[in-house]
């Protein structure tokens, strides 16, 4: 859903319908194939004009029910004295503007909760869009006939892969930086867990190569260092505090006094020793066995203020 029809529905919350009619005036200005537009559109406007919009919302999406029995019962009702201010909507168009994907291109999803989130890799650019997954039998329908069905997409994030600088996996998630008319920009293509994640760069190297290249390099860092020694000096701190504590007796929560005396200070010790053990192997595993970071990285290419020489 568009932030202007969010706009418009809060603003129908707080009353102002005019402001919300104007909204969804501009947005089905600019998108004349929003369902929702539509059919929230219907219920500002007088008898006449909600005709039309239903007869939209039905010509964009055939199956929704709630939009065919609202005409219907339109159609069939006595008229009456209107009471909603004459507005006029924009005019119905038979023919929506259609994205039409290029014979080849690759597709990865991934669901969650009640979304869907989709990922399309055309010949030309890099999507990446979520959609409700009662949806999904007619966004297979439209990539089939390979059309981008923009009406049942939302939040769509469309990348020319020729501006792309990097793509760096970062966990589940592939961090690209772009070139967006002269501004540098940086998104994140989150992903249902890491395995999918390096398959789609797996692919992007294939796909993007010899102008990319896939560099590969270890994670060692002072930052790895700095969370080491945080650890260490955390696990010896909190043993000797708590070690002070029984000595001193100047802890006087009670629940928190009775652990400590019951402990002892040998108890606390054992534990202090546990922690620092901890401490230690976590600290190993940073320094001494760091992950692996790939990067695909645009080579041969001089990319200066989103321009390609």
């Amino acid at each position: 859903m568009s932030e202007s029809i969010k706009q418009a529905e809060n603003a129908i919350k707080a009353g102002d319908t005019k402001h919300a009619f104007e909204l969804l005036r501009q947005t089905l200005a600019e998108d004349p194939n929003s369902e929702r537009a539509w059919w929230i559109m219907s219920g500002l406007v007088q008898r006449s004009e909600r005709v039309n919009c239903l007869e939209q919302v039905l010509r964009i999406n055939p199956e929704n029910q709630f939009a065919r029995d609202a005409l219907t019962r339109l159609k069939n009702a006595p008229p009456k004295v209107e009471i909603k201010p004459v507005r006029k909507i924009p005019e119905p168009t038979e023919k929506a503007p259609v994205t039409t994907l290029p014979d080849e291109y690759k597709t990865w999803h991934y669901t969650k909760r009640s979304r869907l989130f989709l990922i399309i890799l055309g010949q030309e650019r890099l999507i990446r869009a979520q959609a409700k997954t009662d949806l999904i039998p007619r966004i297979q329908a439209a990539l089939k006939k390979k059309l981008l069905p923009h009406e049942y997409l939302e939040e769509i994030t469309s990348i020319p892969l020729n501006r792309i600088q990097a793509i760096r996996e970062v966990g589940p998630a592939l961090h690209i930086r772009y070139w967006d008319k002269e501004v540098e920009r940086t998104t994140r293509f989150k992903m249902a867990n890491p395995a999918l994640c390096s398959r789609i760069l797996d692919y992007l190297t294939k796909r993007l190569s010899p102008d990319y290249e896939l560099q590969i390099k270890k994670t060692r860092s002072g930052l790895n260092l700095l969370i080491s020694t945080l650890l260490v000096l955390g696990a010896v701190v909190l043993t000797a505090i708590s070690y002070w504590s029984v000595i001193s007796g100047s802890i006087q929560i009670p629940w928190l006094k009775g652990i400590i005396n019951w402990l002892g200070p040998g108890g606390i010790s054992l534990v202090g020793a546990v922690f620092l053990l901890v401490a230690l192997g976590i600290s190993g595993g940073l320094l001494f066995k760091p992950r692996n970071r790939r990067e695909l990285v645009a080579i041969g290419l001089e990319l200066e203020r989103g321009n390609i020489k």
